[in-house]
């Protein structure tokens, strides 16, 4: 199974149409298995929660935010990165 990472900044809608293909089959063989993102506020953390994939926030202005991104993503192998609206570079 492809696990992906995808990285947001805002609503989600994207988010959305991937969780909704995921679960529908049209992407198969995948797994969700982090959300990210740079704002604490960002309504995609709430449909990530709402979907049971684990959603964090980690603050990118902290060395502690940024350590806790890059051990998140290092847990998975063969990750893909998607990068949804992203706007900021670590």
């Amino acid at each position: 199974m492809q696990k992906i990472a995808v990285c947001v900044s805002g609503s989600g809608t994207n988010l959305q149409a991937i969780i909704d293909a995921v679960h529908s089959g049209k992407i198969h063989n995948t797994q969700i298995a982090v959300v990210i993102s740079n704002k604490a506020d960002a309504y995609a953390l709430e449909r990530a929660n709402n979907a049971g994939i684990p959603a964090l926030f980690p603050q990118r202005n902290t060395k502690t935010g940024v350590l806790l991104a890059k051990q998140w993503l290092m847990l998975y192998t063969n990750i893909i990165l998607i990068l949804l609206c992203w706007q900021v570079i670590w």
